[in-house]
């Protein structure tokens, strides 16, 4: 009997069955989709966690603001039901707004009027947030520290918003959950750039931390901040998806924006958490394909889950199918050339944001193992080579590649779906008290 690995859309490799083999397969893997999407956004809205029914909760004239979080599976399916049922309980001429991403309006995502009704459809407004435009922000408050609170008007100016948004694992480059849907995401492009400048100081102050050097870090937790934002908008309905596989959605949980946090993440850790019981010398991991991302983006979510389980100065083999329809080429548009001329990563952060980062975290990875990204086709697109290069990853093409590896490690752990995964360290068990 052979082991299986799966990734990319639904393509799997086969590896023989051997003692130093570790198969981590997280319930998530194997759970079943949400078999109707729009019912389970429809009774979530219905039923929602900790507040009456969203149609209670509104008025026939209020200002309704959808702000969907990047990077949401299935954004268009969930925001065009959301919407339907906002519209229902609104007098028919005021409209809904939807306030969508750079990042999500570049790839055609956050506008689901295609999927609406004529008459549903021109009551919806679709807005692009832009953070280097002024006259699109507005002043809010001031937070606990002292910053400035500038969000999108629209945000500001509603009567009532409803983040959208989905759970992730912890550690990773941004909060994709609808808890921070409202900050950073909507903010002014100073506050986006302080975010990154902080999210590279607490990487470095937890380092510290555990080499002893310091107590505890100075700098206030983004989700500190993300939850102060809500507070101060006075954000309390929200609607995230547990993501499943391949761009799929597990459940769908809705209500009070606290309640809503809590509870979808215990569900995405009892779907996608992973006790951690060793550590191997080589981690196999499959790279999900999902279209709400950029093949970098997978890449590098998958390579932050496996360096979870690699020894230090492991392998980790990410098996990819580059060649995915509807797989995108590198976001960020740049060189490394022209991304190290930049200066430090800090300021590489700072400026160009998110489409960086999955680059800032395989770099990370680098330090501690090496890399090689496993792809049934070669890597054909020269920037993606380019990246390739600069940061120092191996690739192969060859089924017999994996074999070696596989036969010639110590130890070895299969991972797929890493995409998803969240390694969770176990305690060590408490020490007898001594006699």
């Amino acid at each position: 009997m052979a082991y299986r690995v799966h990734f990319g859309a639904e393509q799997y490799v086969e590896l023989p069955e051997l003692p130093s083999i570790w198969q981590a397969e997280p319930p998530g893997a194997t759970a079943q989709q949400v078999p109707d999407l729009e019912a389970a956004i429809r009774d979530a809205l219905e039923g929602p966690l900790g507040l009456p029914a969203l149609s209670e909760c509104l008025t026939g004239d209020d200002t309704v603001v959808l702000a969907v979080r990047r990077g949401t599976p299935c954004s268009d399916a969930i925001i065009s039901t959301v919407v339907q049922a906002v519209l229902d309980r609104l007098t028919p001429s005021q409209p809904v707004t939807i306030l969508r991403t750079e990042a999500d309006a570049a790839a055609q995502r956050g506008d689901p009027r295609h999927l609406l009704s004529p008459e549903h459809a021109r009551r919806v407004i679709i807005k692009t947030h832009q953070a280097h435009k002024a006259e699109d922000l507005a002043y809010l408050a001031r937070l606990e520290d002292g910053r400035v609170l500038r969000l999108n008007r629209v945000l500001v100016e509603a009567d009532v918003v409803i983040p959208i948004g989905w759970t992730q694992s912890r550690g990773t480059w941004n909060r994709y959950s609808a808890f921070g849907a409202i900050f950073p995401a909507f903010a002014d492009h100073s506050a986006q750039q302080r975010h990154w400048r902080e999210v590279v100081e607490r990487v470095r102050y937890r380092k510290l931390k555990r080499m002893g050097k310091i107590r505890a870090s100075p700098i206030r937790a983004a989700g500190s901040l993300s939850r102060e934002a809500d507070w101060l908008l006075g954000t309390q309905f929200a609607l995230e998806a547990v993501p499943g596989s391949l761009g799929k959605v597990l459940r769908v949980m809705a209500g009070d924006v606290q309640r809503v946090a809590k509870e979808s993440r215990e569900e995405f850790l009892r779907q996608w958490g992973l006790p951690v019981k060793r550590q191997s010398d080589v981690v196999i991991a499959g790279v999900d394909h999902n279209p709400a991302h950029s093949a970098w983006e997978n890449l590098a979510q998958a390579a932050w889950a496996a360096a979870r389980l690699v020894n230090p100065r492991g392998q980790i083999i990410l098996l990819a199918d580059w060649e995915t329809p509807g797989g995108s080429s590198p976001a960020v548009g740049l060189s490394p050339s022209e991304v190290a001329a930049r200066g430090s990563w800090t300021d590489v952060l700072q400026e160009l944001g998110d489409p960086v980062v999955p680059f800032w975290l395989l770099s990370r990875v680098r330090r501690r193992a090496s890399l090689c990204v496993w792809s049934p086709r070669p890597v054909s697109q020269s920037l993606w080579r380019e990246w390739i290069d600069w940061l120092g990853i191996e690739t192969s093409n060859r089924v017999e590649v994996l074999e070696r590896w596989v036969r010639s490690a110590g130890s070895v752990t299969l991972l797929s779906h890493a995409t998803l995964v969240c390694p969770q360290r176990m305690s060590p068990p408490p020490r007898a008290p001594d006699r």
